[in-house]
């Protein structure tokens, strides 16, 4: 390394930015939603688009998901930040994260907020325990 070639940052994690999404799900009788950052895509065939998705199994989102088999992936722009103190912190089991918000289902059933960048409607493919996560392949079915 030359005299040019400084690092960014003394912490290289700092310079790592994932993109936020917001996950949601639901059974018939409830309904709940995440931030998350692990979310890859996992397919370049156009005809079968997946997602490869980590989450710790204490969320209630991620017990939806397993009970449901489905899910949405929410891509969402900084105007939508409110999104991330409405479903970082509190917990699913214990309040609707989704009050005063525009919701909408897609094929699998799973809560769509309408206001979305894009929204994945998903089908679990496979799943994975890896510990603490459960890592999930998903199925993209609607868009």
């Amino acid at each position: 390394m030359n005299s040019d070639d400084k690092p960014i940052s003394d912490d290289p994690f700092a310079s790592v930015d994932p993109q936020l999404w917001l996950i949601t799900s639901a059974t018939e009788s409830r309904r709940s939603g995440l931030i998350a950052t692990f979310v890859t895509k996992a397919s370049i065939v156009p005809d079968c688009p997946r997602f490869v998705i980590g989450l710790a199994h204490q969320h209630e989102t991620c017990r939806l998901i397993q009970e449901s088999g489905s899910c949405v992936l929410h891509l969402f722009s900084h105007e939508k930040c409110e999104w991330v103190e409405k479903f970082a912190i509190p917990s699913g089991s214990q309040i609707d994260k989704f009050a005063q918000l525009e919701v909408e289902t897609l094929k699998t059933g799973a809560p769509v907020l309408s206001n979305a960048i894009c929204a994945f409607d998903c089908e679990v493919e496979r799943s994975w325990e890896i510990g603490d996560r459960i890592l999930f392949l998903l199925q993209v079915v609607e868009t």
